[in-house]
């Protein structure tokens, strides 16, 4: 089964608030070149993938505001493959309300961004995220954004800042998306420290050399079972992450290393469902998974106990 983790929708570049729409805007000068974040584009674009997340984005720090609601709306266009992740703002307040919303529409997991929210990952008010993750069975995503602003703050995008949080909540499946860009190698030590950690590769998936080098060092500290597959849609697709993936050892020159051609692989095809606690309201997505791409079956932890 294929899964990409790390995907996005919106209707204007303006959901991503201002300052993101102006970068974007500068990034790429002629409309037509811009990415495309529509629902048509997304399944055209995710077509080798059996599940695919859509995150959502607000923040009210920055005027992004991608909500739960929205992310419903854009799911219903995949119902049978599409998986919606809340963004959840701990400066909009009252977060138990705002998760029980976001289950109500059919969300499976949260995700969050302290550089674009303007929060430390630490803070004793945005706790009960990490608490109500745990007993609702919510995994987390933790998206960069760091460099989306100039009131982004780089600073709080460090994945280190997540040690205490996984240290105090050790059953929270949580996912530093995009690697934690640019904190890469923060990411993989908490990758070797805590088992129920994972991360994105979103964030790399389009820089050939530092994808060679991530995985490489990946492979290095034992940790690449933990690596999910992301595109960063609408800036990459599946397809173009899996080939960045397949074509990584094209970068090894002179006697430098490569990763074993099964790794590569299990990348690819990882029974993400299943490591981040999803596998339960997935079985339906499981079946129409195997129809495309066949796996033996992985017993749940209920059948195994």
């Amino acid at each position: 089964m294929i899964v990409d983790t790390h995907t996005m929708m919106w209707d204007s570049l303006e959901a991503l608030g201002a300052d993101a729409a102006g970068l974007l805007r500068a990034r790429w000068p002629q409309p037509w070149r811009r990415p495309i974040a529509s629902a048509a584009a997304h399944e055209e674009a995710t077509e080798p993938a059996d599940v695919v997340f859509v995150l959502g984005m607000v923040s009210r720090h920055l005027g992004a505001s991608i909500t739960a609601t929205q992310v419903a709306r854009f799911v219903e266009h995949g119902p049978d493959r599409l998986l919606g992740f809340a963004s959840i703002d701990p400066a909009a307040g009252d977060i138990a309300r705002q998760i029980d919303e976001a289950r109500g529409l059919g969300m499976v997991g949260l995700t969050v961004s302290p550089a674009v929210q303007h929060f430390h990952p630490a803070d004793a008010d945005v706790q009960p995220i990490y608490q109500l993750c745990v007993e609702r069975h919510l995994p987390l995503i933790v998206q960069s954004g760091a460099v989306w602003s100039p009131r982004a703050k780089l600073a709080l995008a460090q994945p280190m800042f997540f040690d205490d949080v996984v240290a105090r909540y050790p059953d929270l499946r949580l996912v530093i998306a995009d690697m934690g860009w640019p904190f890469v190698d923060q990411t993989l030590a908490l990758l070797s420290k805590h088992r129920h950690v994972y991360a994105g590769l979103a964030g790399v998936i389009d820089k050939p050399r530092r994808l060679y080098d991530t995985l490489i060092a990946a492979h290095e500290q034992g940790v690449t079972d933990r690596l999910l597959l992301g595109s960063g849609f609408p800036l990459a697709s599946t397809a173009q992450a899996i080939a960045a993936i397949n074509s990584v050892n094209a970068r090894a020159r002179g006697g430098m290393p490569v990763l074993p051609p099964p790794i590569l692989d299990a990348l690819i095809h990882r029974d993400t469902l299943t490591l981040l606690g999803l596998w339960s309201p997935m079985r339906s997505l499981l079946r129409h998974a195997t129809a495309h791409h066949p796996v033996a079956p992985v017993p749940s932890p209920q059948e195994t106990a």
